[in-house]
């Protein structure tokens, strides 16, 4: 399986490819920290997962927003070079950024997970 984890935070990505692989499932999981990044990579290369955290830079160096991943999302829909994988699964480890982007995320037909340290 191959997975695109779209996160700035090296810690979370870091429990998430533990959490993969401790499960058995055979992935190569790559990370971009920033949306511009992720739609480049993207661009080039096709992945089975796509894991996008709510709270992200547009581009290197930005500072995180909150539903910075929503916004990254709905550009990505707009990419016509963009292949977007079956799979979409939002992530945060802000239980309030959750509970504020939970339906927006179902909108958008992916589903939430929440991680805690």
């Amino acid at each position: 399986m191959k997975i695109l984890v779209v996160d700035d935070n090296h810690e979370k990505v870091e429990k998430i490819s533990k959490a993969v692989l401790s499960a058995g499932i055979p992935s190569i999981i790559i990370q971009e920290t920033s949306g511009t990044a992720a739609r480049q990579r993207l661009r080039q290369e096709r992945f089975d997962l796509l894991l996008v955290d709510l709270r992200l830079p547009e581009s290197a160096g930005d500072s995180p927003k909150d539903g910075g991943g929503l916004s990254f999302f709905d550009l990505l829909l707009l990419d016509a070079r963009a292949s977007l994988p079956d799979e979409i699964l939002f992530v945060t480890g802000d239980g309030d950024l959750a509970v504020a982007s939970h339906k927006e995320v179902l909108s958008r037909g992916s589903a939430l997970c929440v991680m805690s340290d």
